[in-house]
């Protein structure tokens, strides 16, 4: 019952298919909670890519990397397994104009109510 934003075909014919490119973008959207020094926490939405493990830069590809930045407003959340993953930050988001990669060492994933998973859909 899971499905993968490669096979759906949303804008993906630049990029290689899952097992070449070695991840998979989920349909499912998460959420990122940072601070920000005017709003203190904020909810961002996340674009979820599932790395293989045995392939830990694949998600420098740069057709991947393209195609998260038209997605306007989101981050990507690269996971390894359940627990580790590092967020990706597009240029446009950074003052310096530069991809950002950061690690907290874990990624924990957290239970979403229903709204959230809503709110986070109208904005894919």
């Amino acid at each position: 019952m899971w499905n993968c934003v490669w096979l759906q075909g949303d804008d993906t014919g630049d990029l290689r298919r899952p097992d070449r490119s070695h991840y998979v973008i989920d349909v499912m959207p998460d959420f990122v909670t940072a601070q920000d020094a005017k709003h203190g926490e904020i909810r961002i939405p996340a674009v979820q890519i599932w790395c293989d493990p045995k392939f830990p830069n694949a998600h420098r590809d740069p057709e991947l990397r393209a195609w998260l930045i038209r997605r306007t407003g989101f981050v990507g959340l690269v996971r390894f397994d359940g627990e580790k993953g590092l967020v990706l930050i597009p240029p446009y988001m950074m003052e310096n104009g530069e991809w950002l990669e950061k690690s907290q060492g874990n990624v924990v994933e957290g239970n979403h109510s229903f709204g959230q998973v809503l709110d986070a859909l109208s904005g894919a």
